[in-house]
């Protein structure tokens, strides 16, 4: 083997360890933070996890980030990170986190944009900052579209569609409404428990 090809194929072969070696690195900040999000404990008056634990979970995921930069999951994380710190009741000036957590969401898209998740995450986001835009009402659709068969998605647009009904365009709520029904026909868990919190089954129905 010629010895410029041979030099090259080390360097090469150096590079790809390299990476492995960092993508390692990235899966394990990454699995101590969901270590310690599991973890996570807070009382029904503070409105997110203790200040010491999200810094560290914030320190982990960031590292992952640095080691693997490409990686949409981890900016997901992220994201959901800075939402998790607002809580289920923003207060004032939480709106920063919300902001953060957009970023971070429209970063993973930029890398996977065939993700539910991520886009029914951004558009709950601007659910809870009460900015249903062109962008929310693409996200709506774009999780709809692509998490048909994810239950988890479906559900979570459901109920934040329905929570912001009246505010809706007529082709989202028609979108909704079939969501809403396909949930209840093919036996997901989780439809029964958005359909019956807005009054849309009874209470007591199986």
């Amino acid at each position: 083997m010629p010895k410029p090809l041979a030099m090259l194929l080390a360097v090469l072969l150096l590079a790809l360890s390299a990476a492995a070696a960092a993508f390692g690195l990235a899966a394990v900040y990454r699995s101590e933070a969901a270590t310690l999000i599991e973890q996570w404990y807070w009382p029904e008056d503070q409105a997110g996890p203790p200040a010491w634990a999200w810094e560290q979970v914030h320190r982990y995921l960031w590292l992952a980030g640095r080691l693997a930069p490409f990686d949409a999951q981890i900016l997901t994380d992220l994201g959901q990170l800075y939402e998790l710190r607002v809580g289920e009741a923003p207060a004032p000036g939480s709106n920063a986190d919300l902001d953060r957590a957009l970023g971070y969401y429209r970063q993973s898209l930029a890398l996977r944009p065939s993700w539910p998740y991520a886009w029914a995450d951004l558009a709950l986001v601007k659910i809870t900052q009460a900015r249903l835009d062109a962008e929310f009402a693409f996200a709506m659709q774009r999780a709809l579209t692509l998490g048909p068969w994810q239950t988890s998605v479906q559900a979570s647009i459901a109920a934040g569609g329905l929570s912001v009904w009246d505010q809706l365009p007529a082709t989202l709520q028609t979108r909704v409404e079939h969501t809403v029904a396909r949930g209840l026909s093919n036996g997901s868990r989780l439809m029964p428990l958005v359909a019956r919190r807005f009054g849309l089954i009874a209470t007591g129905a199986p």
